[in-house]
């Protein structure tokens, strides 16, 4: 992925099991599951 303005190179694909909402999230490959956590739950929320 090429790198964005924000400084993102990464992304994760997730779906919600029930509403079957699809999101994409940008992130850093350097990352550790606490970021990528943070991401999810600053994301997630704005979709519903």
């Amino acid at each position: 992925m090429p790198l964005l303005a924000e400084g993102y190179n990464a992304a994760i694909m997730i779906t919600d099991k029930f509403t079957k909402l699809i999101g994409m999230i940008a992130g850093r490959a350097d990352w550790d599951s606490e970021d990528w956590a943070l991401g999810t739950l600053s994301f997630w929320p704005q979709c519903v």
